[in-house]
């Protein structure tokens, strides 16, 4: 009982400081967040790897939380006649290769990261339209942009980055 009390409060203060805690790495590559962690494992008595794990499902837990929302939305978006199958199997493979370019920016670390970051939105698209089109979708620069108008339009966000696009926009108020 005691252990899930205290994960349960290491949850939620990993989750305030997420929010909280910009991720801005210092010249020695050691973040905000590094430091953090190394501090709450000491005032929990856990070590930073415990810390680790407890963070690690919880971002999974959100992760599984915001893919099914976002599979309810584009689901509605069909049902209402808002998208057809083809701008939702688009959707559906240009999630999976923005998936695959973040979990290969989750595994770099300092100066790397940030460099990778900074590609700009147009490297990001063409990349997209390669993977999509390598996958036999034969997809057009206009298509693309077309379904990201649609998509805001339908106030699900997509590809608007970071503060504006809110992810696929589900359940935020307005």
């Amino acid at each position: 009982m005691k252990r899930i009390a205290i994960l349960a409060t290491t949850g939620a203060v990993l989750i305030t400081a997420g929010f909280l805690i910009p991720r801005v790495a210092f010249a020695d590559d050691v973040t905000p967040h590094d430091s953090f962690t190394q501090q709450l494992a000491e005032k929990l008595g856990l070590t930073e790897d415990e810390i680790q794990d407890v963070m690690v499902e919880i971002r999974s837990e959100h992760q599984a939380e915001r893919e099914a929302e976002r599979k309810e939305a584009i689901n509605t978006a069909f049902e209402n006649g808002d998208l057809t199958e083809r701008q939702v199997t688009i959707l559906n493979a240009m999630h999976e290769v923005m998936s695959k370019v973040r979990n290969n920016e989750s595994t770099l670390r300092g100066q790397e990261r940030r460099d990778e970051m900074q590609k700009t939105r147009e490297e990001r698209d063409t990349l997209v339209l390669d993977s999509l089109n390598e996958q036999g979708l034969n997809v057009t620069e206009e298509e693309m942009t077309t379904l990201r108008e649609t998509m805001q339009d339908l106030d699900l966000g997509m590809g608007q980055g970071m503060g504006k696009g809110e992810g696929f926009g589900m359940g935020r108020e307005r």
